[in-house]
């Protein structure tokens, strides 16, 4: 079964294309799905008059399953696409004939033939024309089907009996064509859509990449002079602490730039390599600059290393990157004078990081989708600073990368607590 349904499908779809309009896509999947349903009829027909032995009506249907095999090859190459209309009225014919000499039943055909026509006929005036000669033959078959007595018997006589199959198959051709002009314009105000934001992604990506570019030239100047000052024999310990930071930031950033660039081109991160390191020492690293971003706040990092040797994998460059978000935002919300606690430890054969802060806490609404990337959260920090809600995701996927995870326990009002986990390092 399923592979039958796989079949169809792919009939169905055959000569759509990825990049074909979708107007001209729906066009093409509709007309496929007339031939596929009208297809079997024929060759069912074919072989019940060959077994009676009537040569002529199998030619007929022998006729339909030519016609219906030159669609198929139109769809399938997309050339020739105009004579499709030809096509369908070349089975029209072939119906109205068969119904006419033989009285088969073929005129209960045109009806189908009329769906087939409102996705080929793209003119109003075209696919009224057509329907009303189809209406008006499947009529006149109908109507030479009955006995003449008939007629007599019954109020308005063949006119009245006429108008009554005719009137309501016209407002059936109306409503169709009412429902396929609003679901096409529906599909290209949709594709008008799509393209325009796909355009827009596409500058967006261009400036992002182009600002991601530049902005690495000033910072690489930085470095270059930072070097320069290192190699002067006459600094204070205290002044190569502050170039160790601007080495230190200048390094983040270059990563963040490098990032960016690999996003926005989606290719995969490369360089992301993970190494044994010791997280107590990288934590202690670290300490300094995030010291110094909180002294603007006069907020306090504490660290507490319940482990003093935490090997675990993990590349350097990202996880300062979780840590300076995490400690970035505990600075945000906390208020002037408070502490942050940044402690480090072995439970259960996994390490851990946990940055608690005594801040503002997170609103229980939003801690279900704290680390969906979902734009502006709408909170300010203590000190008014702002939120554009992406550290935390971004935090995630990280995180999600050294195969850890990250937790959150937040009451408003009563602090927040982050708390990472980390497989630990296995030796060979």
């Amino acid at each position: 079964m399923l592979k039958i349904r796989r079949t169809l499908k792919k009939v169905l779809i055959t000569g759509i294309l990825p990049d074909m309009p979708f107007v001209d896509a729906q066009r093409t999947y509709m007309f496929n799905l007339f031939l596929l349903v009208a297809c079997p009829f024929a060759v069912v027909s074919l072989l019940i008059n060959i077994q009676w032995q009537a040569w002529i009506p199998a030619l007929f249907n022998l006729g339909q399953i030519v016609i219906f095999l030159i669609g198929f090859r139109i769809s399938q190459t997309q050339k020739g696409k105009r004579f499709r209309g030809l096509l369908l009225l070349s089975l029209c014919g072939i119906a109205i004939a068969a119904a006419y000499l033989y009285k088969n039943g073929s005129e209960y055909r045109l009806p189908v033939m009329m769906l087939a026509g409102l996705v080929l006929f793209e003119k109003f005036w075209q696919y009224m024309l057509f329907s009303i000669l189809l209406i008006a033959a499947f009529v006149t078959l109908r109507i030479s089907n009955i006995p003449y007595e008939v007629f007599e018997a019954t109020d308005g006589g063949i006119l009245a009996a006429a108008m009554k199959i005719f009137l309501p198959l016209l407002v059936f051709v109306l409503c169709l064509y009412y429902f396929k002009d609003s679901y096409f314009t529906t599909l290209a105000k949709l594709e008008k859509a799509i393209d325009e934001v796909s355009r827009e992604k596409e500058q967006k990506q261009r400036i992002l990449n182009a600002v991601a570019h530049d902005l690495r030239n000033p910072i690489l100047n930085i470095t270059g002079v930072s070097k320069l000052m290192h190699q002067e024999t006459n600094l204070t310990d205290e002044q190569r602490v502050f170039l160790g930071m601007i080495d230190q930031s200048t390094t983040a950033s270059l990563t963040l730039i490098n990032d960016l660039l690999e996003h926005q081109e989606q290719q995969p991160a490369a360089n992301h390599v993970l190494s044994a390191t010791n997280l107590v020492g990288l934590l202690r690293k670290w300490s300094p600059i995030l010291q110094l971003r909180a002294a603007e706040k006069n907020i306090h990092i504490v660290l507490e290393n319940r482990d003093p040797l935490i090997q675990v994998e993990l590349n350097a460059a990202r996880m300062e990157r979780v840590i300076s978000n995490l400690v970035h935002n505990a600075i945000k919300f906390s208020p002037d004078g408070s502490e942050i606690l940044i402690t480090t430890g072995i439970q259960e054969k996994e390490a851990y990081i946990t940055v608690q802060d005594r801040g503002i806490g997170i609103p229980a609404s939003q801690l279900s989708t704290l680390f969906v990337r979902s734009g502006n959260t709408g909170r300010s920090g203590t000190a008014g600073e702002a939120s554009y809600g992406l550290g935390l995701p971004i935090c995630k996927e990280i995180i999600a990368e050294h195969k850890g995870t990250i937790a959150v326990h937040s009451a408003e009002g009563s602090g927040t607590v982050f708390r990472i986990t980390l497989p630990l390092y296995q030796s060979a």
